[in-house]
């Protein structure tokens, strides 16, 4: 029984100690990073988008008539 427990602590130590993780983890960041900035920079055009596509959907309804 104590071999059980002393193989799952060096697997389990073995796990801890890989660093593969942890360029996946900076991938995470600069994904984060990217979608706030984007966020933050198209948040003040979201009016402006939305009046072109009413104006493009305006144009649509009166060609249709």
């Amino acid at each position: 029984m104590m071999d059980y427990f002393l193989n799952l602590y060096k697997k389990i130590n073995v796990y801890i100690l890989k660093e593969n993780g942890q360029g996946l983890m900076e991938y995470g960041l600069i994904l984060l990073l990217i979608s706030i900035i984007s966020i933050i920079a198209l948040t003040p055009l979201g009016d402006k988008i939305l009046f072109l596509f009413k104006n493009v959907a305006t144009a649509v309804l009166k060609a249709m008539i």
